[in-house]
């Protein structure tokens, strides 16, 4: 049986082969997905998502993509046709698949009973300091729906309060959520845009919000709210200069430029940055209106495009504070 995801290496798995078509549906608290399979449009699951996740444009029809926001997770979800009579056998097949050697660590395996019906989990790691997954499959009279999750480590619950919403007989009439660009921190205060085009998802750094990758950039959205007091900053000027400072002050790059535009979340530095390999940077340092929230928007790409990502930039947007 031929399987892949987009979190693995193509030369570790064999390609997943996702049969499934996607169509926009009403929100629940989250996005909702709907798959069906490409040869039988009868054979469909829906799979609802808690808020705070993100779903991603469908630019693949045969599976769909949800990240979450606030921690590095990220799940797929799909239909597929079984090359087996069942799917204790089907899951065998993809068991040998991360025996010693592929590249993979297997976990644990467990039979389980969900809404939808009999299911199986696998958990597998890519190697000892890799990301680990879990994947749940429900048997479906020759075919296979699946919801892959991904995290640096496996949650205690495995993700399962997301596979127990998969509905095999969800309404006709359901379609998978619209994409929305808007991403939002609410506990960082702050909302952008991301265009289809960008994959967007929670951070794993320290002080990352989200982290955005497009087929020619990286993006990365920080924050440094925690450090002007160690750091006697007193505003976003502050924070900027001092990184010009830093950036102009080593010999592995060259600072292009810095300065400051006016834009509607406020007055932001700029500063463009070249290293010697030829990689080019752009980075924004942003303040709240009550100057306190700091954040960083630091880009790379290749070519670095003539608004100098300003148009993400500018959809930045500070969110309202909740009342008390």
């Amino acid at each position: 049986m031929a399987r892949a995801s987009r979190f693995f290496a193509p030369a570790l798995v064999p390609a997943l082969l996702w049969t499934s078509g996607v169509a926009v549906a009403q929100e629940a608290e989250g996005p909702t997905v709907v798959v069906e399979a490409a040869d039988e449009a009868d054979v469909r699951a829906a799979i609802s998502f808690p808020d705070g996740w993100h779903l991603e444009a469908a630019d693949d029809p045969s599976r769909r993509y949800v990240n979450a926001l606030a921690v590095d997770e990220r799940c797929e979800v799909g239909t597929r046709r079984s090359e087996f009579s069942g799917l204790a056998t089907d899951i065998d097949d993809f068991e040998v698949t991360l025996a010693p050697g592929s590249g993979f660590i297997f976990i644990e395996r467990e039979q389980l009973e969900l809404p939808a019906g009999p299911a199986e989990r696998v958990d597998f790691a890519a190697n000892e300091e890799g990301g680990r997954w879990s994947v749940y499959s429900v048997w479906d009279d020759g075919f296979v729906h699946e919801l892959w999750c991904r995290g640096d480590e496996l949650p205690d619950d495995r993700w399962l309060p997301i596979a127990e919403t998969m509905d095999l007989e969800a309404d006709p009439a359901l379609t998978s959520s619209a994409f929305d660009p808007t991403v939002e921190r609410s506990d960082a205060g702050v909302a952008m845009a991301f265009g289809e085009d960008w994959r967007v998802r929670g951070s794993s750094t320290n002080q990352g919000l989200l982290y955005a990758t497009s087929d020619a950039a990286v993006c990365a959205l920080s924050d440094y709210s925690a450090i002007p007091a160690a750091e006697d900053w007193d505003g976003v000027e502050a924070m900027h200069d001092e990184y010009v400072a830093a950036a102009d002050a080593r010999e592995d790059l060259s600072l292009e430029e810095s300065t400051y535009l006016d834009l509607a979340a406020g007055r932001p530095g700029v500063a463009d940055i070249a290293f010697d390999d030829g990689t080019r940077a752009i980075r924004y340092s942003f303040a709240d209106p009550t100057g306190e929230t700091l954040l960083a928007l630091f880009c790379v790409g290749d070519p670095t495009p003539e608004d100098r990502y300003r148009g993400l930039a500018e959809s930045l947007a500070w969110l309202p504070v909740a009342a008390d």
